[in-house]
């Protein structure tokens, strides 16, 4: 999702509503729940290069060749 495209869902709705992230990612959930629910720290804007590590999305944080500006979304856990 680009900034735009969340500005623009955002900005119809209530600005005083609490924002909650949700995931039923099943290596994110824990045993016996649906989903995991998580709120939002901050938000920040670096550069970084897209890549995977054994398999997982993951980001090289820092200028290079291959990184680009990314708005990013720090989360955590709310239990």
């Amino acid at each position: 999702m680009k900034v735009h495209e969340l500005t623009k869902r955002l900005e119809n709705l209530d600005p005083d509503l609490e924002i909650i992230f949700y995931t039923e990612d099943e290596a994110l959930v824990r045993e016996g729940h649906h989903f995991t629910i998580f709120d939002a720290m901050g938000i920040d804007i670096t550069d970084a290069e897209l890549t995977r590590v054994d398999g997982v999305p993951s980001l090289k944080l820092g200028a290079t060749e291959a990184s680009m500006k990314i708005a990013t979304i720090e989360i955590t856990s709310i239990f």
